[in-house]
């Protein structure tokens, strides 16, 4: 392996070790900023794996919104043994029509 090689390996792993959550936020046509992604940086050895928890989107003709894709994250049980209770429910898919 080269030295760059080495680089990016060590800063993928300092990544996923010290981030948990990436929050994407885009600007639309109107000039409004929305946030548009939520996404898990997965701990596994791939590069930075990245897992869409919520995206920017309608269900069932409601207004757009951040919607869970039913993926559930990995951090849930960490932040459970420190006393926070996130309901698995939150990252539930809407109930189809």
């Amino acid at each position: 392996l080269s030295r760059a090689d080495l680089a990016q390996a060590a800063v993928a792993r300092q990544v996923r070790c010290a981030v948990d959550l990436i929050l994407h936020l885009e600007r639309f046509g109107d000039g409004s900023r929305k946030m548009t992604t939520i996404s898990e940086v997965r701990k596994d050895d791939s590069a930075v794996p990245l897992t869409d928890l919520f995206v920017y989107g309608s269900h069932d003709r409601q207004p757009q919104r951040l919607l869970p894709t039913g993926a559930r994250p990995d951090f849930l049980e960490r932040v459970a043994r420190r006393g926070v209770d996130i309901p698995s429910r939150l990252f539930a898919l809407p109930a189809e029509a």
